[in-house]
């Protein structure tokens, strides 16, 4: 009897996961300071030389649209991607945040694995300190305005040299804990800055009370005037230049090698002259490809009373249901007077890329070879028009009305790379879409903004083909089959918007509607942040990066901070369903909830707990599904001051992530008369990992030496079964792994602080299911401030990769890079 057998599966995508080639590691930071950067670290543990790239997506706790940025790429000696999340100050309730890496083969890899946008990354951050007057900065003096590149800071720390607990001071000079290179007694606290460029410096004081109380001293900033170059205008800029070189040689019988090389070059200037300030930004980078979206990037900004003007690259932000997030290659203006403001932005959202063209030859018919001509699709110019108007004022009430107009040209590629046509039927590999917005919103906030309370609203109009342009209303009813009440036909507007048989919906209501309202309260240290927010199926809006359209999501976030914030508690509910106005037979729904507690007592270790727990279902009643993932997380970790010859950090950090997808799928056979049977059929997948990270970080005391050691053990175990109850047959598959890594580091810090060395080691081994395979990879490097403002960083790596079962697969690595930076 002859078989056929066919298995549809769901979710497959999300079983392709068990056996990816990517292992990716994240260590969320323990909590967030406002006054210090944020840098996110990816860390590829396996598969790092088969990645292309990677992303962050982050967002404000409670908040809907993500922002995102491409991260830094490390190297085959150093496999990590990593990023500094600009504005920190702005997200008072947190961040949540997930990443996206894409291998060469355009695939890609999550984390976390199952639903990011929905069960993200959570990091805590700390507020309502108190802020001490008790810090009296000493020098420099503000009187004066005429600072150089070398000056020194002195804060009196007489007032509260009593109460202070010594260890606990800690002193952030632009963003950067520097408190090592600081000299402090009971009551005087002294930093030497060196060759520091023109511009605003800003610094702190931050320390511990006896009685576990947190102070800070205020914000202060010194600005460095720029002397030893006279130019026509004020100004202070940075330049860098970036390169790295990586080889390859593989141990095959060819003994063949890879070589490449990227590079990239960014300037930024500030400058003023009389009421007029300018900026400038260019980034050139050899991974420029006319066959991507472009990477470089160019600014100019003016500002002069009452005007602001970007001509280049800019990211306009008019609400997140109208342009948000996206970058628009063109101008951009905001004109204001008072509590009124006139925005507009205009440019390429998305530049022409031209398709590709392949000719195949066919051979299968013997003396009938034929040849024809295979075309991919390309994509078409985009511009989009925003405008936006504003009453008000963000400190107590605002009100904000504006239309986004996004297009795609038509004409900018030829039809060949997006349509094939014969004498029956046309297919598009991709359309030229048209699409208008309407917004308004409103926003009120009382009690000094403590109290913040918004509601958002967008309409929009969707065309997905506009290749053969406006149609009459004639035509238009004929194609829907219904009377439709337009006052106007519709190719009199076809310059305004294309109307025609692609049109979403033919006439706007309630799924084309996005809205949303949002509420933050922060009163006695607890900071409450609420948000719905529902989005039609017939909503788009090409200027935003909205992740999901014809879905709800309310979300309760609650940061509470007790005993002077040695005790941190938040609690989050994020819920979300699609259909939202029921125009579809089946309805996902999904329910997030998690906690963190944090515990800093003073003088004991601290602990921190963490738990996530998703699950997402939907109600078909033919093809079921129901996904679970729960992490746990427990951090603990304890200066001991004890070891006097190297004070050292201890730090231990642990996670399990167990991920269950159960759905039905129909499992048919046919039978030896040729009819098909169907079964219906069940399976499950499960993901588990748990990861164990030890570190000590020591300081040396009688050495300008800074040493770190660090081990990681983290094992998967996926098995996976399908069943066919009908026809008692189950199969079972599972896969088991295990990854272990030593990571050893010294630092140096030399000729005060102007030269750092420093030299790393890694091993890494992989065992079980998988090939036995193991990794050596080290770098040394050096950081140096040459001159006055010229710093540069080197650094030589190597990795060398060994396959134990798979003869052939062995390769070294070997990098360069190279990074010089002039500050003027």
């Amino acid at each position: 009897m002859n078989k056929r057998k066919y298995l549809f599966i769901i979710f497959l995508f999300l079983s392709s996961l068990l056996f990816s080639e990517l292992v990716l590691y994240h260590e969320p930071p323990l909590s967030i300071k406002d006054n210090e950067e944020l840098v996110l670290v990816l860390e590829v543990q396996q598969g790092f030389e088969e990645t292309e790239s990677a992303t962050v997506f982050y967002r404000e706790s409670g908040t809907l649209a993500y922002l995102e940025a491409e991260m830094f790429k490390g190297t085959e000696s150093d496999p990590k991607y990593w990023v500094n999340i600009p504005d920190i100050r702005a997200f008072q309730m947190g961040i949540e945040y997930y990443f996206i890496c894409f291998d060469k083969s355009e695939g890609l890899e999550t984390l976390p694995t199952l639903q990011p946008d929905l069960s993200p990354f959570n990091a805590l951050i700390e507020i309502s300190k108190i802020y001490s007057d008790k810090f009296v900065l000493l020098s420099p003096d503000k009187q004066f305005s005429d600072i150089g590149e070398d000056f020194i800071i002195a804060i009196s720390l007489f007032a509260l040299s009593d109460e202070i607990i010594p260890n606990s001071i800690r002193f952030v000079y632009d963003g950067k804990d520097v408190t090592p290179l600081t000299k402090m007694s009971n009551n005087l606290l002294v930093y030497n800055v060196v060759n520091a460029f023109a511009g605003k410096h800003y610094y702190q004081v931050t320390a511990q009370l006896s009685n576990g109380e947190r102070i800070e001293s205020t914000h202060w900033f010194t600005e460095v005037a720029k002397k030893y170059i006279k130019l026509p205008l004020d100004i202070s800029g940075r330049a860098i230049f970036y390169t790295l070189a990586k080889s390859t040689t593989y141990d095959d019988s060819a003994g063949s090698s890879e070589d490449e090389w990227d590079s990239y070059m960014s300037l930024n200037l500030n400058g003023k002259q009389g009421i007029m300030q300018f900026k400038s930004k260019a980034y050139i980078s050899s991974l420029n490809r006319k066959s991507q979206q472009p990477i470089n990037r160019f600014n100019l900004e003016f500002r002069i009373p009452h005007l602001d003007f970007v001509l280049g690259d800019y990211t306009p932000d008019f609400g997140s249901f109208a342009v948000f997030g996206k970058n628009i290659q063109g101008v951009y203006s905001k004109v204001y007077f008072g509590k009124f403001a006139l925005l507009s932005a205009y440019g390429n959202l998305k530049r022409k890329i031209k398709g590709t063209s392949e000719t195949i030859l066919d051979t299968t018919v013997t003396g009938q070879d034929t040849t024809w001509v295979s075309y991919s699709a390309g994509t078409f110019k985009r511009q989009t028009l925003a405008l936006r108007t504003e009453v008000g004022s963000n400190r107590s009430f605002l009100w904000g009305f504006g239309i986004t107009k996004s297009r795609d040209d038509k004409h900018s590629i030829s039809e060949k790379y997006f349509m094939e046509s014969d004498s029956s039927s046309t297919t598009y590999l991709t359309s030229p879409k048209d699409n208008i917005v309407i917004s308004t919103d409103v926003q009120l906030s009382l009690f000094n903004q403590r109290f913040l309370w918004g509601v958002e609203a967008a309409l929009s109009m969707y065309n997905s083909n506009i290749t053969d342009g406006a149609i009459s209303i004639d035509s238009l009813e004929a194609e829907f089959d219904q009377d439709i009440p337009l006052p106007f036909d519709p190719t009199d507007i076809s310059d305004l918007f294309v109307i025609n048989e692609y049109i979403e919906p033919i006439l706007p209501g309630f799924s084309s509607l996005a809205y949303k309202t949002f509420l933050r309260a922060f009163f006695k240290r607890n900071l409450l942040n609420i948000s719905y927010s529902a989005i039609g199926s017939s909503f788009n809006s090409l200027a935003t990066n909205l992740v999901q359209k014809d879905a709800q999501v309310l979300s309760i976030y609650d940061n509470l901070n007790l005993f002077n914030n040695k005790l941190s508690l938040n609690a989050g509910l994020n819920m979300f369903s699609d259909n939202v106005y029921d125009t579809k037979e089946t309805t996902t729904k999904s329910i997030n909830y998690s906690g963190y507690i944090l515990y800093r007592p003073v003088n004991l270790p601290y602990i921190k707990f963490g738990y996530t727990n998703t699950v997402s279902e939907n109600d078909d009643d033919i093809y079921p599904y129901q996904n679970q993932s729960v992490n746990l997380t427990f951090s603990t970790g304890y200066k001991i001051e004890q070891i006097s010859a190297a004070p050292t950090n201890f730090s231990l950090n642990y996670s399990n992530y167990m991920g269950e997808i159960n759905f039905s799928t129909v499992y048919t056979e046919e039978d030896s008369s040729g009819t098909m049977l169907s079964y219906d059929a069940q399976q499950k997948d499960d993901i588990s990992k748990n990861a164990i990270t030890l570190r000590a970080i020591s300081k040396f005391a009688d050495l300008p030496l800074t040493t770190t050691v660090a081990f990681s053990f983290t094992i998967n175990d996926n098995p996976s079964k399908t069943y066919v109850d009908s026809l008692n047959l189950t199969e079972k598959t599972k896969e088991e792994s295990n990854y272990n890594s030593i990571y050893l580091k010294g630092a140096f810090t030399l000729k005060d602080d102007r030269l750092k060395p420093y030299v790393d080691f890694r091993y890494t081994s992989y065992g079980g299911d998988v090939d036995n395979q193991a990794t050596q990879m080290f770098n040394m490097g050096v950081k140096y401030s040459v001159l006055q403002n010229t710093f540069f960083n080197s650094e030589f790596g190597m990795k060398f990769y060994q396959n134990f079962d798979e003869a052939g697969e062995d390769y070294s690595k070997f990098n360069f890079r190279f990074k010089i930076t002039q500050k003027f």
